[in-house]
């Protein structure tokens, strides 16, 4: 009776190791994590995002803020989170397009290194290719437009919070219609909705995926949704203590909570193979929303599937 009872929990212990193991390394000499979902079994399908962090960030910084991997056990989908190379002065970033933000001119080839990750992924884990999305921030954003432009074959969907685009929709060079999500910040000063600089506005940025996808039907909604409920937002423009970024807001930003609806949305239909194109228009913020509590990565998920 020992015996037998030693050997169930001996393996009882293995199987709860085997349904909660969660982080794998992927990429080789670049490496890059993926984390599995609670309950995973290779005998299942699962979608995979791809988690494209911001210039100065990482993966892990920024999953903080966006909490991919508080939801990844409740959507149950594989949660690959690699990092930009770091430049002279350690800060990562993405080489996505001539403006953004290979600074330093490095050359580095994050198509080829991306593509490369999914790849892999698909390979060694369960993954549903017809279900591979990218979600990034800032740059990150811009990363995932350059991959919708290079290789679209290897998605079904794309997210950009505060990220923009080619200058020119004639550097996209090999699109195809995919789902695509736009989430911006109406006072963004790092990124501009209107655009800044080089860089394409959130409606030029969505309405280039709106004629390769050739849509047909636009519908807008204002006050749609409720995607901030606090009001302080991280500022990534100038230092905080301890080498964190600042926060701005007041004392009443930080511990009121706002339940109203401030998000237009902006939704175009009747697409090319069932896709469609929307932005996210959150009013009254900046490049950083606090999304705390809102569900925000589970509603842009669902837009894109």
């Amino acid at each position: 009776m020992l015996r037998k009872l030693i050997l169930c929990l001996g393996l009882g212990s293995l199987i709860s190791a085997s349904v909660q193991a969660k982080t794998f390394e992927l990429g080789g000499a670049r490496p890059a994590k993926l984390v599995t979902p609670f309950g995973y079994s290779e005998s299942k399908s699962y979608p995979l995002v791809v988690f494209l962090h911001g210039v100065r960030s990482s993966a892990e910084q920024t999953d903080l803020w966006l909490g991919l991997t508080r939801v990844n056990d409740r959507q149950q989908f594989l949660l690959l989170m690699p990092n930009g190379i770091q430049d002279s002065k350690g800060l990562r970033f993405w080489n996505a397009t001539p403006q953004c933000c290979d600074d330093e001119k490095t050359g580095v080839d994050d198509v080829a290194y991306l593509s490369g990750l999914i790849e892999e992924a698909k390979t060694r884990f369960a993954v549903d290719p017809s279900r591979v999305y990218i979600i990034g921030h800032s740059n990150g954003g811009y990363m995932a437009y350059t991959m919708a432009c290079s290789r679209p074959d290897l998605l079904r969907g794309i997210v950009s919070i505060a990220g923009s685009t080619f200058e020119t929709a004639a550097e996209c060079k090999n699109p195809a219609p995919l789902n695509i999500l736009q989430i911006h910040g109406d006072e963004d000063t790092i990124v501009g909705f209107e655009g800044q600089g080089r860089s394409p506005g959130a409606f030029t940025t969505t309405g280039r995926w709106v004629d390769i996808n050739n849509c047909q039907t636009r519908t807008d909604q204002t006050k749609a949704l409720d995607l901030v409920r606090v009001k302080w937002e991280i500022d990534v423009s100038r230092p905080g203590p301890i080498g964190l970024p600042a926060i701005d807001g007041g004392f009443t930003d930080f511990f009121g909570l706002d339940f109203s609806k401030e998000t237009d949305t902006y939704t175009w239909t009747d697409c090319t193979g069932d896709s469609r194109v929307g932005l996210w228009k959150v009013k009254g913020s900046n490049h950083v929303p606090s999304f705390f509590g809102t569900g925000v990565i589970e509603k842009a998920l669902d837009f894109v599937r």
